[in-house]
């Protein structure tokens, strides 16, 4: 089933099925930042109401990404996007990775598995994973483009 697809349409695949499993906590953290962006707002705060709206900007732009995952993996999606996607792909996953990267960076190693900071831990594979598996796509791509 999967032996026709290119290395690119397999990693749709697997990056539509992680952002399919990664929309459900999303969804709830949702709740919460709906309620602070509304304390914000009744509050008159503009920098909490900024704040309070990165992460429903940021689930509109993980919402696109999935569409394009499942475009690309089957085979809908335009040749010249491709490439878009895998590099818009990098950016959105790459800037979680720098923060908890930071964030791990000022733990020290006596206190990194209390406080639920080991939670952090698989967030940050998720987010290796991605950035390491759509550069690898881009790769291919771009090495699959110079021979057409």
């Amino acid at each position: 089933m999967y032996s026709d697809r290119t290395f690119s349409e397999t990693a749709a695949v697997i990056m539509r099925t992680g952002s399919a499993i990664m929309l459900v906590p999303a969804t709830f953290g949702l709740f919460f930042s709906a309620i602070g962006f509304l304390m914000s707002l009744i509050g008159g705060s503009p920098i909490g109401v900024l704040v309070f709206s990165i992460p429903f900007f940021s689930l509109g732009l993980g919402i696109a990404l999935f569409v394009g995952y499942c475009k690309l993996a089957s085979r809908q999606l335009e040749a010249h996007l491709e490439r878009w996607l895998w590099i818009a792909t990098i950016v959105f996953n790459s800037i979680p990775l720098f923060g908890i990267a930071y964030g791990l960076n000022k733990v020290p190693a006596t206190e990194l598995f209390s406080n639920g900071r080991e939670l952090m831990i698989p967030l940050a594979i998720w987010w290796i994973a991605a950035v390491i598996l759509s550069s690898l796509a881009l790769a291919k791509n771009n090495a699959d483009q110079k021979y057409r």
